[in-house]
């Protein structure tokens, strides 16, 4: 099994909601939301909740535990949004093609 350093996903993310947040003066408004979750996924929406739950599940373990897990709960979502990010960006390209 190939270990992955937890500062490259980390570096993903970042690079993710990099591009989420270049956009020109017509997206700012509407590319405001994606960024402002993906920066908030990890340390907020995740972390903060499995601090305070698994310590309950798995005893002192569990606030170690919920560090590695808040990354890969926030980085399925950020690969989930790249994802829905590029077919929206191929069928802006395709319409611009066809007009």
């Amino acid at each position: 099994m190939t270990w992955i350093p937890p500062y490259a996903i980390e570096e993903c993310q970042a690079v993710v909601e990099a591009d989420f947040g270049e956009c020109d003066a017509e997206d700012v408004l509407t590319r405001a939301d994606p960024t402002l979750f993906l920066t908030l996924s990890r340390q907020i929406i995740f972390l903060i909740p499995l601090v305070l739950m698994l310590p309950f599940v798995m005893g002192l373990s569990g606030v170690f535990a919920a560090f590695p897990v808040a990354d890969v709960l926030a980085t399925a979502v950020t690969v989930i949004m790249l994802v829905r990010e590029f077919k929206r960006l191929k069928g802006l390209e395709l319409e611009s093609a066809a007009a």
